[in-house]
């Protein structure tokens, strides 16, 4: 293959990647918004529509988000497979998950509760907001 067919896989493959963790981040929001909220108030479509308009009305920060999440993940999912590569092993490759498991599961409480900041910094931010 040549290596612009492989910057343009590579360039679709980020795009794509970088899209999911955007709507990762309407998603998280979107249960923060319907947990804080009162009752009633947001569910289901409603939350998740809230959450898109908070995040297309405050962008910069959104952005930030998606991508120090994208790469942590990155630099998390190398440093812990690595070995892996090199290193044919059961006991390398259990190593490997004991690492990337706990590692993971901090970064995914560490960005629900970055959501929650941004959403209540939103929230602050429009003195409050109308519901949608």
């Amino acid at each position: 293959m040549s290596p612009v067919v492989l910057t343009v896989e590579f360039l679709f493959f980020l795009l794509c990647h970088l899209f999911a963790l955007y709507v990762e981040l309407v998603c998280t929001v979107a249960i923060v918004v319907a947990a804080a909220e009162p009752a009633g108030c947001f569910q289901g479509a409603r939350a998740l529509r809230q959450a898109w308009w908070l995040v297309a009305e405050r962008t910069r920060p959104a952005v930030v988000l998606v991508i120090v999440k994208g790469a942590v993940t990155a630099v998390a999912e190398t440093v812990s497979f690595y070995p892996v590569r090199f290193y044919h092993g059961m006991a390398c490759s259990v190593l490997a998950g004991l690492v990337y498991v706990p590692f993971y599961a901090a970064l995914q409480t560490w960005f629900v509760c970055a959501a929650t900041l941004y959403y209540y910094q939103c929230r602050q931010g429009n003195g409050g907001y109308d519901i949608i």
